[in-house]
């Protein structure tokens, strides 16, 4: 095992933790129930945002650590509403002020589309465009209060078009990732950009979830000893991508950060896996609507993704 949970440096060169608490319907409580925990069993990066409406909770978390605020590296996200993307420097202070901290080490455009009146929208006549929504965020920067800028459920349609514009390379883009969707061409298209991508949904969702009962995860699990969630994050680590799971169960948050290493024959079957038929999908379904093949109301199309749950 591993001693402890690597770190990545990112293009604007801070460190950003490969294994971090993932917050989103993690039913923390406003005394941060269970992040607790989390931080006690060695977790060094917690993942929110607006819409998950636990930012007070996760801020709480880190000023009763204990910990010096260094030690902890905290992402949130810009919201998908119009109200929120139209003005991104208010937005960005009202999850400051939400989260009670110094400053905010990682902030993300949580998905490149904007939602207005129930409908998504990229740009005029309803809001603002990715593209001006990151020159914004760009902004931000000089203010001191954030460390580094992203982006999340970015394509490489949709990067080519934030790229012809932007100034500053979005330092990660956080996406849906695991054996069964691990998109290695959005991989290879960011590792040549310079941008570091992190899994959210490592294991799938849930505790039935396909992934986790695959028959080679399973299989190279027991040959290391490990649960077939440690495996999944083992393998996504020897790849360079970090990863955001999510537990309130204490035995299995200490195993998540249990790394194992994993030779490069093992880690490229596991790239093979969603080659086999029926394991090339999504497979966060509070994210997606695939009776209607959409992503937060967003056509697969807008977004540029080419995998969905059919």
């Amino acid at each position: 095992m591993a001693d402890r949970v690597p770190y990545f440096t990112l293009n604007c060169g801070i460190k950003m933790p490969a294994i971090l608490m993932g917050c989103y319907q993690g039913h923390f409580s406003a005394v941060a129930e269970g992040l607790e925990d989390a931080i006690a069993c060695g977790y060094r990066g917690l993942d929110t945002a607006k819409m998950y409406q636990n930012e007070a909770a996760v801020g709480a978390a880190v000023r009763q650590s204990g910990l010096p605020r260094a030690d902890i590296f905290v992402t949130t996200k810009l919201n998908i509403a119009q109200a929120d993307r139209d003005n991104v420097a208010a937005s960005f202070e009202a999850s400051l002020k939400r989260l009670d901290i110094e400053y905010i080490d990682l902030y993300l455009m949580h998905w490149p589309h904007g939602v207005k009146d129930g409908r998504a929208y990229n740009g005029a006549p309803e809001g603002k465009s990715f593209n001006e929504v990151w020159a914004e965020m760009e902004a931000l920067l000089e203010t001191g209060k954030v460390r580094a800028i992203g982006v999340s459920n970015f394509s490489v349609k949709t990067f080519e078009a934030l790229l012809a514009t932007a100034t500053v390379v979005p330092a990660v883009n956080q996406v849906e990732g695991h054996p069964y969707n691990p998109d290695l061409e959005l991989l290879a298209y960011s590792n040549a950009k310079g941008i570091h991508t992190s899994y959210y949904s490592p294991f799938g969702q849930g505790a039935g979830s396909p992934v986790l009962k695959d028959d080679i995860v399973v299989q190279l699990a027991e040959t290391h000893d490990v649960t077939p969630a440690q495996l999944i994050l083992s393998w996504a680590v020897a790849k360079g991508i970090s990863a955001n799971p999510r537990s309130t169960n204490k035995e299995r948050m200490k195993k998540n950060l249990e790394l194992v290493q994993l030779s490069e024959s093992e880690v490229k079957k596991i790239d093979q896996i969603h080659k086999q038929p029926g394991k090339n999908k999504r497979l966060n379904v509070a994210a997606y609507d695939a009776e209607n093949d959409t992503a937060c109301l967003a056509p697969l199309s807008m977004l540029g993704w080419d995998v969905s749950f059919k």
